[in-house]
């Protein structure tokens, strides 16, 4: 980045070869979010324990050394994501209250957690990708089809963008991961995020009736 005497900032973009100058009026620089227990006096508690700026808990969020504490959220969490804290203050309430606690950490949901970046263009993801696949070793294809053939894209004359579905490269062609750029792409990645959860196939997938 670099700011310019009339207030604009310029930066650069280069992917291979293709290289691109850009001037605009304000730039955002994102770099993540932490943990803040500035206030809370935790530091008092000798047997509360912090690993990775995380504070460190058991399968039902309770603080390793302080079990009558529960922590949810950023605090523990290892994606900031609203969806997860949300599930893990859940969990929390009901084994506080629950004769039958369930394992509820929401941990155990990496697999089919979707991202979405509400972008001009709404880019969503969920499951596996491409680069996941071939350190797991994980034998895999990928289709990629424009938004010409989302039919809710179509209706609403808006088919910029591309869905991408990643499956298991044998006769099941079970669901992996899928990403969307587009039109309501949060939604495409919901059908696909309870497909990953279910570990059904695309064809299993593909015989879904929705409503655009």
């Amino acid at each position: 980045l670099q700011p310019n005497d009339d207030g604009t900032v310029s930066y650069t973009c280069k992917a291979g070869d293709d290289v691109q100058h850009h001037t605009v009026e304000k730039a955002l620089i994102s770099i993540g979010r932490k943990p803040n227990y500035a206030g809370l006096g935790i530091e008092v508690l000798k047997k509360l324990h912090i690993q990775n700026e995380r504070l460190v808990t058991d399968r039902f969020l309770r603080c390793e050394g302080e079990r009558h504490i529960y922590v949810c959220g950023d605090a523990v969490a290892e994606k900031h994501l609203v969806n997860i804290a949300e599930h893990q203050g859940r969990a929390c309430v009901e084994h506080m209250y629950s004769s039958k606690p369930q394992n509820r950490d929401a941990s155990q949901y990496r697999e089919n957690l979707g991202t979405i970046l509400f972008l001009d263009q709404e880019v969503a993801a969920v499951g596996m990708n491409e680069l996941e696949c071939r350190d797991k070793k994980i034998a895999y294809k990928m289709a990629r089809h424009s938004y010409q053939f989302v039919s809710r894209a179509i209706a609403m004359n808006s088919t910029r963008g591309f869905v991408k579905i990643i499956v298991t490269n044998d006769r099941q062609k079970t669901v992996l991961g899928v990403r969307a750029v587009g039109p309501h792409a949060s939604s495409v990645v919901e059908l696909a995020s309870l497909a990953i959860a279910n570990k059904q196939s695309a064809y299993q997938l593909a015989e879904l009736l929705t409503a655009y």
